[in-house]
């Protein structure tokens, strides 16, 4: 099915790179924790090629090679939870132009969602800093709960919002998103503002994209 013949309902939305800029605090809060305990610290570009699969990922990945251990992973996460809890909205912003584009979704009737790696609690918290009022639903990762592309966490959402996976697009920024959106048997919109460039989205087989928020909008509502 082409998308001019979709009837497009809902929209599932990731977080970090897709609807907030998060990077400069992430990456304060793993230098930080690094930092601490010995380790050399990391890029900004380092960092933003280390998320994406969630906090312990995160850790794993800036932490060198010989030190991956599951001991000094858990401490330095650990360690980084308590720094990122008390300065993840330093510098975090949502994306210039993309809360008036979610606006527009929202009145024109697209159920929104948000899934996230993040946890849920803080997830919950950011996009409602950012974008009051909007989303339908918010999830992110707690005990018990697959994290991205697992599947079930966004299928769970899409038939608590009554739609078809079908009818709906999943709007995110990395090869994660891309997978996710396939798993879930939908279609993606890779945006082009986030974490990873457009032949790395090419390469995780990603189909359409967004150079700019207004572009979401020819997509969901042509």
């Amino acid at each position: 099915m082409s998308d001019k013949e979709r009837k497009i309902k809902a929209a599932v939305f990731d977080l970090d790179g897709t609807l907030c800029d998060t990077l400069c605090d992430l990456a304060d809060a793993v230098n930080t924790a690094l930092s601490e305990h010995g380790f050399e610290e990391r890029s900004l570009h380092e960092i933003q090629y280390a998320v994406g699969n969630g906090s312990v990922k995160l850790i794993e990945r800036s932490l060198p090679e010989d030190s991956r251990d599951p001991e000094t992973i858990e401490k330095i996460h650990k360690r980084y939870i308590e720094l990122y809890g008390k300065n993840y909205l330093v510098k975090t912003s949502a994306y210039d132009g993309l809360p008036d584009v979610v606006t527009k979704l929202k009145k024109a009737g697209i159920r929104l969602a948000v899934v996230t790696n993040k946890p849920d609690y803080r997830a919950r918290e950011i996009v409602e800093r950012f974008y009051p009022d909007t989303f339908d639903i918010i999830s992110g990762v707690s005990e018990g709960v697959k994290p991205k592309p697992d599947p079930s966490l966004t299928l769970s959402i899409l038939q608590r919002l009554n739609t078809d996976p079908k009818d709906a697009f999943f709007v995110g920024d990395s090869d994660v998103d891309i997978k996710t959106a396939k798993n879930a048997g939908m279609p993606c919109i890779s945006v082009l503002w986030g974490f990873r460039s457009e032949n790395e989205l090419i390469s995780s087989g990603g189909e359409r994209f967004a150079k700019t928020p207004e572009d979401l909008l020819k997509f969901i509502m042509p």
